[in-house]
């Protein structure tokens, strides 16, 4: 076994941030009797997310673990289990590669309804579940797509209520699995970004440092969660550039180091990618196709932090040759990482969309831009209708909106 696995006692293995376990019988545990609609509501779940169902579609393998305790808390808040319904049809839009139905967007709009009766509350509002339907909302909504120009909204309820809550330790393991997720699922990487651009969600540098640490040490960190970090530090340093000036160069300075420590990781996980492609050929079974999955979803988040963060510094810098090299180069890894992690589609390369954008923030020519544009299209899992293959599609208009909001942000 590869040093850079690791194989817990149930005979998964573990790669970054994924738990990589062959299929066996369905182990989510439900303590109490559900009545006839939630037993039917339980069943629609839980084929999302048992381990029987195939990695490429399992949303719990793909948007992390906290999806494997909501069972048990079907039926205690309204919120929860209107975002559940909702996620449950939009899953099936996505697997059936059909266009959002009418009935999907109903249940999304009664979601978004009992979210905001709970809000109005002070008791549900703070609790565990309403946090957990918002992050369920917020993969509903990577599903359904967001108009072109707009935020998701669901960002900023969940930053209200993080502030609102505290900063504190989880409560539990429940809301342990939540944050510990929200802070290295792809969902939630993305809203990262936007929590960087929209002016409705405002840290200081000691809350965006909480929000990403969670007591955890970084040497025990997740390849996912070490990015995560290093990329929580471009609020507090696009501030500092804002308000002295003088500071750039101090600013240039610290994201270089941050882009080192990125570079480090990403040597890491593409010696990792390699081995694992140099021990199975395809085709791969089904454990070492996850394994595979797993090792490009973590290169691929190290390739997208470091890409990030070469365009800082060439914002920054606009004359600094190095990281305008270094940052074509990668966009090349990031088209040929494109070319090899489509047969993952849906939700197992969904990091993809991370991966692209960061690389068409960086895309110097024409061509590049294009190709990157072609590359996305074939990633599209949201069922919004709204077609990606063609390169003036709407559907793509985020990109250049991404590209000029960082443009902006530290200009």
């Amino acid at each position: 076994m590869d040093p850079a696995h690791t194989r817990p006692s149930n005979g998964s293995t573990v790669v970054g941030l994924i738990k990589v376990t062959p299929r066996q019988s369905d182990r989510s545990v439900v303590h109490r009797t559900p009545g006839n609609g939630m037993s039917l509501q339980l069943s629609a779940y839980l084929s999302t997310i048992k381990p029987s169902v195939n990695f490429r579609q399992n949303l719990a393998w793909n948007y992390g673990a906290f999806l494997e305790e909501i069972p048990q808390r079907l039926g205690k808040n309204k919120a929860l289990d209107a975002a559940v319904t909702a996620l449950v049809s939009a899953h099936s839009n996505v697997c059936c590669k059909r266009k959002a139905t009418p009935q999907t967007l109903v249940k999304y709009s009664l979601a978004l309804e009992a979210l905001k009766s709970n809000l109005d509350c002070v008791h549900e509002a703070s609790s565990s579940e309403t946090l957990c339907a918002i992050m369920v909302l917020l993969i509903c909504q990577n599903f359904l797509g967001v108009p072109a120009g707009q935020w998701t909204g669901h960002c900023e309820g969940a930053a209200h209520i993080l502030r609102a809550r505290g900063f504190r330790k989880p409560l539990d393991r429940f809301e342990s699995r939540i944050l510990m997720s929200a802070r290295g699922s792809v969902a939630s990487i993305l809203h990262l970004v936007e929590g960087i651009f929209n002016p409705a969600i405002r840290f200081t540098d000691d809350e965006w440092r909480r929000i990403v640490e969670l007591d955890v040490s970084y040497e025990s960190e997740a390849v996912e969660g070490k990015v995560l970090r290093h990329l929580a530090s471009i609020p507090g340093l696009t501030q500092q550039v804002k308000k002295l000036k003088t500071e750039r160069h101090v600013v240039i300075v610290e994201a270089q180091s941050h882009l080192a420590a990125i570079g480090n990781l990403m040597k890491t996980t593409r010696d990792q990618l390699l081995r694992v492609e140099a021990v199975e050929k395809c085709p791969r079974g089904l454990v070492a196709s996850m394994i595979h999955a797993a090792a490009m979803r973590a290169y691929g988040f190290c390739l997208a932090g470091a890409l990030i963060m070469h365009h800082m510094i060439r914002c920054l810098d606009i004359n600094n040759a190095t990281s305008a090299l270094g940052s074509a180069i990668l966009v090349d890894e990031s088209l040929q990482l494109a070319e090899k992690a489509n047969t993952y589609t849906p939700f197992a390369s969904a990091h993809m969309h991370f991966v692209l954008a960061a690389a068409y923030m960086n895309a110097a020519t024409d061509d590049h831009r294009q190709a990157i544009q072609i590359a996305i299209s074939a990633y599209q899992i949201d069922c919004s209708g709204d077609s990606w293959t063609s390169l003036h599609s709407p559907g793509l208009q985020w990109l250049d909106d991404l590209r000029y909001g960082f443009d902006m942000l530290v200009a």
